[in-house]
């Protein structure tokens, strides 16, 4: 069974595709990707076999222009589909979806879409009555109408485990290129005399700003492929809540401080930490409220802080959802 995965245009839409097909142990298959520099990246770090769309963004242009661009992308999957056929489609929505669910959906190839978000995408949003199954990370996604949903969670790597206990240190990162926001707060707070090792990823761009306050016991790198390492040294994780941020963290049982971003039209990272905060796990920031927060942080950082101690029970009540492998042992089981 040959089986195609689509999606892309960040970590967010390819992690997902790249650990399912891991725990489908799935070697005959293709990924139709768009022809930006991190799908190359990403394609060649992994390995992984694919074929890359001629255009790039379907949705600049007129609308003339935009269906033009559509069509042509449909018409290069079915050339592909004719070579070498596939048995179904699995996706992660993003533009570079839309041609392969169309052609899925015309052809009537089994399509099988993965939310991570809890408000879910507008490619995703448009197939999702035409699938099979759509898999859900949260209970409560908005935006899937009249669809065949599973609550089976964000298909993460297998190096992402339940943690027995939480490390010692604080661990803060922004998205793939850092945020300015978690940064600033970052610097004023290792300023303070603190309880805890650091460990705080800038992102590339702004490292050089920031890179002169580590000192031992703070830990200050651009960006790092390592960060399973440092999850599993973490006692409490400062970030974006992004739908993988959110996913990782909760399979690994780790109480956070999430700061969403806050330029979304959907407010999707709002709705995504609020799950977190509705199950006692996290505590939300606005971006506005961080300047105030210096204080709080660093009492829940305390030895014996009771504010910290209801987090991580809540973080350890949450179940990990081991999504890869059940939603690959449920695609494979349907002929």
């Amino acid at each position: 069974m040959r089986i195609l995965f689509s999606g892309g245009g960040s970590g967010g839409h390819l992690m997902p595709l790249y650990s399912l097909q891991r725990a489908m142990k799935q070697s005959d298959c293709l990924y139709y990707l768009p022809p930006n520099d991190f799908d190359r990246d990403f394609a060649n770090t992994y390995k992984l076999p694919h074929v890359f769309f001629s255009q790039t963004k379907f949705y600049f242009g007129s609308l003339f222009l935009v269906c033009k661009k559509i069509r042509g992308a449909f018409l290069e999957v079915a050339a592909e589909y004719k070579r070498n056929p596939w048995s179904l489609v699995v996706s992660t929505g993003g533009y570079a979806a839309v041609p392969v669910c169309m052609h899925a959906v015309v052809n009537r190839i089994p399509l099988y879409l993965v939310e991570p978000n809890s408000v879910a995408g507008k490619v995703n949003s448009l197939f999702a009555p035409f699938a099979k199954k759509v898999y859900t990370h949260f209970p409560y996604t908005k935006k899937l109408v009249w669809a065949r949903t599973l609550n089976y969670g964000n298909p993460l790597r297998e190096e992402i485990q339940r943690l027995e206990e939480p490390g010692e240190a604080l661990l803060a990162f922004g998205a793939s290129l850092g945020a300015q926001s978690i940064n600033l707060l970052m610097s004023r707070l290792v300023k303070n005399e603190l309880s805890c090792p650091v460990i705080w990823i800038t992102g590339a761009k702004e490292y050089s700003a920031y890179s002169h306050l580590g000192r031992p016991g703070v830990t200050i790198l651009p960006f790092s492929k390592e960060i399973d390492s440092f999850y599993r040294q973490a006692k409490l994780v400062i970030g974006r809540a992004g739908a993988g941020t959110v996913a990782e963290i909760q399979e690994l049982g780790i109480p956070s401080i999430l700061i969403p971003y806050p330029h979304h039209k959907d407010r999707q990272q709002f709705h995504n930490a609020g799950y977190l905060v509705e199950n006692g796990s996290s505590i939300i920031k606005t971006e506005d409220e961080l300047p105030e927060s210096i204080d709080e942080i660093l009492e829940i950082l305390a030895p014996n802080s009771v504010v910290y101690a209801s987090l991580l029970r809540q973080a350890k009540a949450l179940p990990p959802k081991n999504a890869a492998q059940r939603i690959a042992k449920d695609i494979m089981q349907v002929p």
